[in-house]
C-alpha cells in the first residue's frame, strides 16, 4: 500500500528488499541477502521499513546500528505499538527518533490516507534536496556515485533544516496568520523541529509576529525559500484551509 502511493509520484521509484537481486547492478553479487541490503540502502534516498513480521524486525536492528543508513531509514508501523513498553521502542526506535522526530511512523490500518500522507513526507524531503543539490546530493549520498562519500549526516543536516524552515513557511502561508498550535498540527514537525524553523525564519526576516502569538510571512509567495515548490499548490492548500475554517 505504501509502495504504490509512492509509484504515483513522478520520478520515484520503489522496490521491495526481494527485488534488489533483480536490479542490473547487483545480479552477479555472490553474498548473503543481509549484506546485499546494506549495500543498496546506501544507494537510495531511504529505506522505508514496514515493521510487521520477523524479516523486517530483523533489518530494523541491522539498519538502526549503521551509520549513513539509520539517518535515512523510515519506520512504519501500528498505532497500536504507540508507547508500547518493549525493547524495539526504546532500543532502535527511540534512536531512530533521537535522530529525526519524522523517521517512525505510527499508522491507523483503517485510515489509509493519513499513513498515505505521512509516508510521503519523508519522499517529498530527499526529492527537495535533490532539487537544490543534483549531483553535488548523489555523489554525497550514494555509494554508487562515490565510493569514499561524506559523512552522511554532515552533509544531510543543514539540507534537512532548510527544508522544515520551507515546510513551516508554506504552513504560514497556507493558513490565516497561525498561531504556534496551528502550525503544529499543519506542519507535521515535532515541537523542537518547529521551534527551530521559526526561529531561523525569524532570524532571516522571512517570518514576523503579529496579534497574539500569530505568525505571517514577509515576502509572501515571493521567498527565494519557497522556489522549489508550487505557489498554486500552496494557494489550493490555502483556499481549502480557510473554506473548512
Amino acid at each position: 500500500m505504501a509502495r504504490d502511493a509512492l509509484q504515483k509520484i513522478p520520478n520515484v521509484k520503489a522496490l521491495y528488499g526481494e527485488e534488489i537481486e533483480n536490479q542490473r547492478n547487483y545480479k552477479k553479487q555472490s553474498t548473503d541477502l543481509q549484506t546485499l541490503e546494506v549495500r543498496f540502502a546506501h544507494d537510495v534516498d531511504f529505506t522505508l521499513l514496514i515493521l510487521e513480521s520477523p524479516g523486517s524486525i530483523a533489518e530494523l536492528g541491522t539498519f538502526t546500528q549503521l551509520r549513513g543508513i539509520r539517518e535515512r531509514l523510515i519506520v512504519l508501523l501500528s498505532g497500536r505499538f504507540y508507547r508500547a513498553e518493549s525493547y524495539i521502542s526504546r532500543g532502535p526506535l527511540s534512536l531512530l527518533t533521537r535522530l529525526n522526530p519524522n523517521s517512525v511512523i505510527y499508522f491507523d490500518a483503517d485510515n489509509e490516507d493519513e499513513m498515505l500522507d505521512r509516508v510521503r513526507y519523508p519522499l517529498t524531503f530527499f526529492k527537495y534536496a535533490q532539487y537544490l543539490h543534483r549531483f553535488d546530493y548523489l555523489k554525497n549520498t550514494m555509494f554508487r556515485y562515490h565510493p569514499t562519500m561524506t559523512n552522511y549526516s554532515t552533509y544531510i543536516k543543514p539540507i534537512r533544516n532548510q527544508y522544515q524552515m520551507a515546510t513551516t513557511l508554506i504552513s504560514v502561508l497556507a493558513g490565516e496568520r497561525p498561531s504556534y498550535a496551528e502550525l503544529l498540527l499543519s506542519s507535521g514537525l515535532h515541537p523542537d523541529q518547529l521551534n527551530s524553523a521559526l526561529h531561523g525564519l525569524y532570524k532571516a526576516g522571512k517570518i514576523e509576529k503579529v496579534g497574539s502569538g500569530r505568525y505571517r510571512s514577509v515576502n509572501g509567495f515571493a521567498d527565494d525559500l519557497l522556489e522549489p515548490f508550487s505557489s498554486t499548490a500552496i494557494s489550493k492548500t490555502r483556499s481549502k484551509r480557510l473554506a473548512a475554517a
